[in-house]
C-alpha cells in the first residue's frame, strides 16, 4: 500500500444536522464545530506494521492511546474524547492469502474501531457526542475511494 502523507481537507458540510427528542420536543442539532475534523490522512507505519487513519482539528489537545481489541488502537483527546488516530495491524487488513478488496476491508475495519470506541465512551459535558462518532465514520466513508487508489 502506498502511503498518503498529505492531509486531505474535510469539508464542513460533512456536519449534517440531526434530530433528537428532548422532553417530548424534537430538537435539531449539529456536532460542535470544534469537534469536526478539518483534515484526514491515512497510511502505513512500517515500524509498527500497522495501517492508520488520522484526523486533524483546530487547536491542540493532549492525547492518549487506547487499545481496543486484536491489536487495534486509537488515539483520543484527553479532554474531549475526539478521535485523532486509528491503527490496525496489517494482518487484519489483508485477510490472509485470499483475494480481497483492501479498500473495502480498510473502510470496514476503521469503521468497526469507531463503533467500538463509540460504545466505550462515557458521554458528559465537554466530551464528544454519539453523533460525533457517526460523523467520523462518514469521513472515513467519504474518503474510501482514496484507499482504493493507493491500495
Amino acid at each position: 500500500m502506498k502511503q498518503n502523507p498529505d492531509w486531505l481537507s474535510v469539508d464542513s458540510d460533512i456536519n449534517q444536522p440531526f434530530q433528537k427528542e428532548r422532553n417530548g420536543i424534537q430538537v435539531t442539532f449539529k456536532v460542535a464545530p470544534q469537534n469536526v475534523p478539518n483534515a484526514f490522512r491515512f497510511g502505513f507505519d512500517s515500524e509498527k506494521q500497522k495501517l492508520f487513519v488520522e484526523f486533524r482539528y483546530s487547536g491542540y489537545e493532549s492525547t492518549e492511546l487506547k487499545e481496543l481489541k486484536d491489536g487495534i488502537a486509537v488515539r483520543v483527546g484527553v479532554s474531549t474524547g475526539r478521535l485523532y488516530r486509528i491503527e490496525i495491524p496489517k494482518r487484519l487488513a489483508v485477510g490472509g492469502n485470499q483475494k480481497y478488496d483492501i479498500s473495502s476491508m480498510l473502510e470496514q475495519t476503521f469503521e468497526q474501531a469507531i463503533d467500538i470506541l463509540k460504545k466505550q465512551t462515557t458521554y458528559s459535558n465537554g466530551n464528544v457526542s454519539e453523533e460525533y462518532f457517526d460523523l467520523t465514520r462518514n469521513v472515513v466513508h467519504k474518503f474510501r475511494d482514496q484507499f482504493r487508489q493507493t491500495a
